[in-house]
């Protein structure tokens, strides 16, 4: 005959086994995909989106984003620890 220590541990393992059948958590929904807006779509409720978001949206490196803020293209946000570039003025590079 199986010990108590053995009956205890085969009890707890089917009864988890059981548990995680009925269970919802056991499907994790996948994550959701993250899409930016192309041009000409209504804006985004962001008013303004850090560096790799704006290259992102503008489809071009972050190294092209940084080169239009060094030029002035770009005007940006330097009041936080980020450099925050408002959605507007990736709107307006979008149209030209």
């Amino acid at each position: 005959m199986d010990s108590l220590e053995d009956s205890l541990k085969r009890i707890i393992k089917e009864s988890v086994r059981e548990i995680l059948r009925e269970s919802e958590f056991r499907q994790v929904p996948p994550p959701k995909e993250v899409s930016y807006p192309l041009p000409g779509t209504p804006p985004s409720k962001k008013l303004a989106v850090k560096l790799p978001e704006a290259a992102e949206m503008l489809s071009v490196s972050t190294q092209t984003v940084r080169r239009l803020i060094s030029n002035g293209s770009i005007k940006v946000s330097r009041k936080t620890r980020h450099v925050l570039i408002p959605v507007s003025e990736l709107e307006r590079i979008m149209k030209v």
